[in-house]
């Protein structure tokens, strides 16, 4: 794979399988990663236990990127995500051309797999548009983090027709008891 920004919505999404997003764990099992991963066109042949475990860890030190404020921080991180999982470009026939791909050697274990799409794609996200394009969702109580791909650098909520439309229902019901005589 080439990483692209875009790439950088699969750490998102990693992240926000946390229970600490959901209140349960949306990773809970082998079959639950496994669908994550085929939703992501990543690895998905010989998923184990061992994947599941490894695949928690990566999510909890993905998090630590979303949170920081100090790009360098975030980038010393994702490097150390990147040499954890022994990735190494290489050129590749793809579509009657060559492409770049970056990835574990052959025959990784589907975490390294993992590790490289989400650290790749978000280091570059940082690369092409700044670490300020990651982000921790701005509805009470939400846990859940966001990578912001819009033009105009507008997104705040980790699942805009999930907390954008609860909190902007909050505040329109605010606006109209406030309105209202008494």
């Amino acid at each position: 794979m080439t990483p692209t920004p875009a790439d950088a919505t699969v750490a998102a999404d990693l992240v926000n399988t946390a229970p600490r997003v959901w209140s349960t764990d949306r990773l809970n099992d082998v079959a639950a990663l496994t669908t994550f991963l085929s939703d992501h066109g990543l690895v998905v042949d010989g998923v184990s236990a061992d994947d599941l475990h490894g695949v928690h860890d990566l999510r909890r030190r993905l998090r630590e990127v979303f949170v920081t404020d100090d790009e360098h921080d975030a980038v010393a991180t994702l490097n150390a995500l990147l040499a954890d999982a022994d990735v190494r470009p290489r050129l590749v026939a793809a579509d009657g051309g060559w492409r770049w791909q970056l990835a574990p050697p052959d025959g990784a274990d589907v975490t390294r797999s993992v590790t490289a799409a989400a650290a790749a794609g978000l280091l570059q996200l940082i690369l092409a548009k700044g670490l300020d394009r990651l982000g921790l969702c701005a509805a009470h109580g939400c846990a859940g983090v966001y990578v912001d791909l819009t033009r105009n650098h507008s997104r705040r909520y980790c699942t805009p027709e999930i907390c954008g439309n609860r909190t902007n229902l909050a505040a329109y019901r605010a606006r109209r008891r406030d309105e209202q005589p008494t």
